[in-house]
């Protein structure tokens, strides 16, 4: 069982308990082993990435939804996720 601590947004600490399945608890004490950074370093790296992407996604559905709404129908999917920030501009 791994532990690590997370920084909530208003400074409060709280404790999560994470229990990988076996195959990844070994790659992570393998990693953390060789790097010499603690599992929690890889854990919080994770979870701000996939925070990340779900933010994006999230906001990608919106501006969909807004277009859907307007009844324009002269945006292109790759320019919603341009304005999303999931692709760069040209």
């Amino acid at each position: 069982m791994l532990y690590f601590e997370y920084i909530a947004i208003k400074g409060e600490n709280i404790m999560i308990t994470f229990r990988p399945p076996e195959d990844m608890e070994k790659e992570l004490n393998r990693l953390s082993k060789e790097t010499h950074r603690p599992k929690s370093y890889y854990l919080r790296e994770a979870l701000g990435e996939y925070l990340e992407k779900q933010r994006k996604i999230q906001k990608a559905v919106s501006l969909y939804e807004e277009h859907l709404k307007s009844g324009d129908q002269g945006v292109s999917w790759e320019d919603v996720q341009k304005k999303a920030g999931l692709l760069e501009d040209d």
